[in-house]
């Protein structure tokens, strides 16, 4: 999975997870903070890209988000597991992800690469 993706869902199950109260999050991999807004809500998650200049979006369907990198023409699922847990699933490179939540922090591991990333 690419870094902006991972960043993206992070901010995504923040968002989720704190209400759309998150406005931003920082990426301790790359040691900045993604130029990324939108909202995430029960129904929806719809973001704006600006390093990329394209959208990263897509809905919940009962039981979980299909998103849609449009920058990459890649789907990518997200679900819920318990409170603050969530797994998915990037069918760009078939291989799964698992996100945590703890207040204000995220830990992200990426089964494509074996590798934790962590967000705040």
């Amino acid at each position: 999975m690419k870094p902006y993706q991972r960043a993206a869902l992070a901010l995504a199950v923040l968002k989720l997870e704190t209400n759309n109260t998150k406005r931003n999050i920082y990426d301790y991999s790359q040691s900045r903070y993604p130029r990324i807004s939108g909202h995430a809500n029960k129904e929806r998650i719809k973001f704006f890209d600006y390093d990329r200049n394209t959208y990263f979006e897509g809905r919940f369907n009962g039981s979980e988000y299909r998103l849609y990198d449009y920058g990459h023409g890649e789907y990518i699922s997200i679900k819920q597991k318990t409170n603050g847990c969530y797994e998915g699933y990037h069918y760009g490179n078939g291989r799964y992800y698992s996100i945590a939540v703890q207040g204000d922090k995220v830990r992200f591991y990426d089964y494509g690469t074996s590798l934790y990333y962590n967000f705040a």
